[in-house]
């Protein structure tokens, strides 16, 4: 189950998710969205959902780590550097199911 717990701070970016032990973040990096959980002080991703421009959608977890599409990212997240756009729970589930 999914929900929304994300801890948040302010920098001259906006609200950035920070990591703790009950932190988790789902979100949009350009065309990808994102879930990921806390793991030792980093955000991992664990569930990544890819609309290409031909409106295809390619998902990727650690069920289904990859395909000749692409594949699921072995990047955490870094909310200092990567585009973050925080997205509620419910639209990852809704693009993921889609």
């Amino acid at each position: 189950m999914i929900g929304h717990e994300a801890r948040s701070s302010s920098n001259e970016r906006g609200s950035m998710p920070l990591c703790s032990s009950a932190a988790f973040w789902t979100g949009h990096v350009g065309r990808q969205s994102l879930d990921s959980r806390c793991d030792r002080g980093e955000l991992i991703v664990v569930k990544q959902a890819e609309l290409t421009s031909a409106s295809q959608l390619h998902r990727y977890s650690w069920e289904h780590l990859e395909d000749e599409h692409g594949g699921l990212t072995g990047q955490a997240i870094d909310p200092e550097e990567d585009l973050l756009e925080t997205i509620p729970a419910e639209e990852f589930q809704r693009v993921w199911r889609r």
